[in-house]
């Protein structure tokens, strides 16, 4: 799927180009065929003297595309670069995956209505939906209903918009091409980062909140001690200082959520895992063995039915370390949010299938 953060990121990162009274362009991957690095949707940018920041092949194709993107900033004009990187193709010598795909690259100008409004947007931290005319560069911004918010260029084809609909109700992974009549769109639906609750300030979760950071979680350690839930001790997380012993309420902006249970104290464990189940979870895992998960359960007084408890957390990777563990912890989030069995990829022809 695309990520808001990575499009706020961006939007930063041209802030400081113009600064230095550069220009940017923005590259975006719309379509893919056979194995690729990255899915449609992902974002990089580059500017007129040549800095890359992002990734959309793990670094295969970058340097050539920063000489079209020039181009395309000097003209002021979008352009579409494909890639074929099979076994047959001069840039398969030596490349990795060996699928095709098109990067469509889109001049952004500081003085862009549009873009300035599409990049406020991205810092309210809504979900989306960027519909862009992929030859011309022209299109809109919607909301999570659907509404235009801003638009440049002519209105989007209805089809388009009804394709919106069942983007969000799938969950969609990545963007998609559509085309209508002779017009080629780019629909890319922008979800927000999903909350993670880590419930426990310990030793071992300094890791856990590490690695969920930087697997794009919007991470909120929930512990009653500032001298351990502190931005030095975990830097880029929310700090939600409170005892869920206390009989608290989850904030509204916190329920459906994804839960971590880690306090390594009974009781708080236990206040903890009845307050993620009481909060509509998408996903709640608590560290130890099983026995103890039942304990906390009967003792608390908690009925699962059909709700997404993992107990013990984590994939079976034989990890000891906090580091290990933790790898192990949100690699399970991450097979968990993308809905995937977690098996080995040996074997795979195409890895984003």
């Amino acid at each position: 799927m695309s990520s808001l953060k990575e499009l706020q990121n961006i939007f930063i990162k041209m802030d400081e180009v113009w600064e230095r009274g550069e220009e940017a362009a923005l590259l975006m991957i719309t379509e893919v065929r056979g194995s690729s690095y990255r899915r449609p949707g992902t974002k990089i940018m580059i500017s007129s003297d040549g800095e890359v920041y992002g990734t959309l092949s793990g670094g295969c194709l970058e340097n050539d595309l920063i000489e079209y993107a020039k181009v395309a900033i000097l003209e002021n004009r979008p352009a579409t670069k494909s890639y074929n990187l099979s076994e047959n193709d001069l840039w398969g010598l030596g490349i990795g995956c060996k699928g095709a795909l098109e990067i469509v690259i889109l001049p952004i100008k500081k003085t862009s209505v549009f873009w300035r409004e599409v990049k406020q947007e991205a810092f309210t931290g809504q979900l989306l939906n960027l519909v862009l005319n992929i030859d011309t560069g022209e299109g809109s911004l919607l909301n999570q209903h659907n509404q235009v918010i801003v638009q440049n260029g002519e209105y989007i084809p209805s089809t388009i918009i009804n394709e919106l609909f069942f983007v969000q109700k799938q969950y969609r992974q990545s963007a998609k091409v559509m085309i209508d009549e002779q017009n080629r769109y780019i629909v890319d639906t922008i979800f927000p980062l999903e909350k993670l609750i880590v419930s426990g300030a310990g030793h071992d979760a300094i890791p856990v909140v590490e690695f969920a950071l930087k697997a794009n979680f919007d991470v909120y350690v929930l512990d009653p001690r500032t001298q351990f839930n502190d931005e030095k001790r975990f830097p880029g997380a929310n700090h939600w200082v409170a005892d869920p012993s206390n009989n608290m309420e989850i904030p509204a902006s916190l329920r459906n959520s994804w839960w971590i249970i880690m306090n390594h104290h009974m009781e708080r464990d236990g206040a903890a895992l009845k307050l993620a189940m009481d909060s509509n979870p998408k996903y709640v895992g608590v560290l130890g063995p099983a026995k103890r998960t039942e304990e906390l359960l009967e003792t608390n007084g908690i009925e699962i039915i059909d709700q997404p408890l993992f107990a013990p957390i984590g994939l079976d990777l034989g990890g000891e370390t906090v580091e290990e563990v933790g790898i192990s912890i949100v690699s399970e989030l991450l097979a968990v949010r993308n809905q995937r069995s977690s098996c080995h990829l040996k074997g795979k022809n195409k890895i984003h299938a």
